[in-house]
């Protein structure tokens, strides 16, 4: 997560989730986070409770996320969206509180669901469109579950939807320390770990020689994961979440280190943050 917010909740806990009933007296007023001109978050502990609209739900917050969008808006380089809450917070988990009259959904009051918001997020209570919420699985504590909406969904979005990442893939993730980048080094690590054991146990099965249709192919390379940061204890880190090579952006050329790390040959998959200045590099660096 990097950090977190835990708001008024009743249970949030960052070592377990308390499922129990949230046994809360009625709240007349909610507490939320807004940035104030000077560019400081003050605690607002006298606004009015948000009314749950028709169409969304209306969630009682444990726990939100801290995102670089919420760091720049206080420092005034992010506007906030036409029609969206001026408080802070894009991705939460929480309680369903409340479900409008007119909300299509299969959640019910009490579930323990994540969000995605448009912002609000930093408040005891957040509206949430229904389509934007997900239950959260008993593996995961309100602080963990807080992580998904935004930064996790982002990166296996990129990876599984996008680029289809395969067993043997070689990936190339820039930013690799970001809340993105962290997750997405854990994720390719682990999808390149599940489907070659898949596909060795398959072909242990089949046997050798066996020349089915069916037969799992063996991967023709090993996987990596090569991840660019801006420091040397960026890159510790992201070694330590399973990268398998880290290149220093600010002292070397990521372009010609890619060529030395995959002997010339580049990489399958590109994870990029920074767009337009590393696009002819990206390009080059691509197994094509």
């Amino acid at each position: 997560l990097g950090s977190q917010i835990l708001p008024y909740g009743g249970g949030a806990s960052s070592v377990g989730y308390d499922r129990s009933p949230l046994n809360i007296p009625p709240w007349p007023d909610m507490r939320c986070a807004k940035v104030m001109p000077e560019g400081k978050v003050a605690i607002d502990e006298k606004t009015e409770k948000l009314a749950c609209p028709d169409d969304q739900l209306l969630i009682r917050v444990q726990a939100a996320g801290v995102n670089r969008l919420d760091i720049l808006q206080v420092a005034g380089r992010y506007p906030v969206p036409q029609g969206e809450s001026e408080v802070l917070g894009v991705e939460i988990s929480g309680v369903v509180e409340q479900i409008g009259a007119q909300a299509h959904t299969c959640l019910q009051v009490g579930d323990h669901v994540c969000a995605l918001v448009g912002g609000g997020g930093y408040a005891d209570f957040c509206a949430v469109p229904p389509d934007l919420a997900m239950r959260v699985p008993d593996v995961l504590d309100c602080v963990e579950a807080a992580a998904i909406p935004e930064v996790w969904l982002t990166a296996y979005g990129a990876l599984m939807w996008s680029a289809r990442l395969s067993g043997a893939d070689r990936v190339l993730i820039h930013a690799g320390a970001s809340g993105v980048g962290t997750a997405a080094i854990q994720l390719a690590r682990h999808v390149q770990s599940e489907l070659r054991r898949t596909a060795a146990a398959a072909a242990a099965e089949d046997g050798p020689g066996d020349t089915a249709d069916n037969a799992a192919p063996a991967p023709t390379q090993e996987p990596m994961v090569i991840v660019t940061a801006g420091s040397e204890e960026k890159l510790e880190r992201c070694r330590e979440l399973g990268a398998t090579h880290g290149i220093c952006y600010k002292s070397e050329d990521f372009e010609r280190r890619v060529a030395e790390i995959t002997d010339g040959t580049g990489v399958d998959v590109i994870l990029d943050f920074v767009g337009g200045p590393n696009f002819q590099k990206n390009i080059n660096s691509l197994c094509m």
